[in-house]
């Protein structure tokens, strides 16, 4: 299990999905009890966290950026 805790905006970034896509799993029960949580009381409510592990049994592996490929690609050179 891992103890690493992602927002919902590195979420969508990493994993190329909408932050909206985030809390509809969390509003519909795709979470399971323990894998997410609200930090502190910021100007909207605060932040979801959801677990690193969470989200690729949900998403699968992050989808690599345009940057990650162009490094990949150079390292192969």
């Amino acid at each position: 299990m891992s103890d690493k805790w992602l927002t919902t905006s590195e979420i969508a970034d990493k994993w190329g999905i909408y932050s909206s896509t985030v809390r509809w799993a969390i509003k519909n029960n795709r979470l399971q009890e323990g894998e997410y949580k609200k930090s502190g009381y910021g100007p909207h409510g605060g932040v979801w966290l959801i677990r690193e592990d969470a989200v690729r049994r949900l998403w699968g592996k992050p989808k690599l950026s345009q940057a990650d490929i162009s490094e990949q690609l150079k390292q192969r050179r």
